[in-house]
C-alpha cells in the first residue's frame, strides 16, 4: 500500500482490500514504510496477512510472502486475455498493435493461437480461452478458427467479445445471433474499439 503522507493511502487499494474481504478472497497487504497499521483496521479480513516494512525485516517479509503463496489456491480464471484473429500478414500487424493496447490498458498478458506451437497447440488454445479473463475474437469473413475459438469461449462461459470488419448489415454466424458484435472498418477504428472493450479491466492506483 503506497504511503501518501499524513496517514493516508490510495482509496482504490483500500476498496480492493474491502472487496477481497467481502468475497472471502485471500489477500497479502504490504504496508509501505511510514504507513500506520491502523489504516487497514476494519478493512482487512481476519485471514488477510498484513506486512509492515517498518516492523519486519526483509527476510521476515519474504517468509510471510512464501507462506501466503503456499496457502493460496490457484484461481479458476487466469489473469490473461486471449485474442483470436486472422493469420495473414496485414491482420498480424494490426492485431499486434491491438495486443499492445490491451496489455497497456489492463496489465493483462495476451495470448493468441499463432504463438502456441507443437502437437498440443489445440489443447493449449482451449485452455487459454477457458481460463481467460476476457477473450476478444475477430470473426471477420466467418474465419473458421476464430469462430471455433468463440464457440470455446461460449461453452466455457467466460467473457468474450466479438469484433468484425465490415458493415452492421453483415450476417452473424448462427451460434452468435444472440451476441452483440462490434463492427469496424479501419485499423484505427479497431484499436479504439479494443481499448473501449477492455477499459473496465484497467488497473489504476492513485
Amino acid at each position: 500500500m503506497p504511503y501518501r503522507g499524513g496517514g493516508s493511502t490510495s482509496t482504490y487499494v483500500l476498496d480492493e482490500i474491502r472487496y477481497a474481504n467481502e468475497l472471502r478472497a485471500p489477500a497479502l497487504v504490504v504496508l509501505e514504510s511510514g504507513m500506520p497499521r491502523s489504516i487497514v483496521d476494519g478493512v482487512a479480513g481476519k485471514d488477510h496477512i498484513v506486512v509492515a516494512h517498518d516492523v519486519e525485516t526483509i527476510e521476515q517479509i519474504e517468509m510471510r510472502i512464501d507462506d501466503f503463496l503456499e496457502r493460496v489456491v490457484a484461481p479458476l480464471r487466469g489473469a490473461h486475455c486471449f485474442i483470436g484473429h486472422g493469420f495473414d500478414a496485414d491482420a498480424r500487424a494490426v492485431w499486434l498493435m491491438a495486443r499492445r493496447v490491451v496489455e497497456a490498458v489492463t496489465g493483462l498478458r495476451c495470448y493468441s493461437g499463432d504463438e502456441l506451437f507443437g502437437e498440443g497447440a489445440q489443447n493449449q488454445i482451449v485452455e487459454k480461452i477457458a481460463a481467460s479473463s476476457i477473450s476478444i475474437l475477430d470473426i471477420s469473413d466467418d474465419q473458421l478458427n476464430t469462430c471455433i475459438e468463440a464457440g470455446i469461449a461460449r461453452g466455457a462461459r467466460v467473457r468474450y467479445e466479438l469484433v468484425r470488419r465490415g458493415s452492421r448489415s453483415s450476417p452473424k454466424p448462427f451460434l452468435f445471433r444472440d451476441k452483440e458484435v462490434f463492427f469496424y472498418e479501419t485499423p484505427t477504428q479497431l484499436l479504439g474499439l479494443i481499448r473501449k472493450l477492455v477499459l473496465e479491466l484497467r488497473r489504476v492506483v492513485s
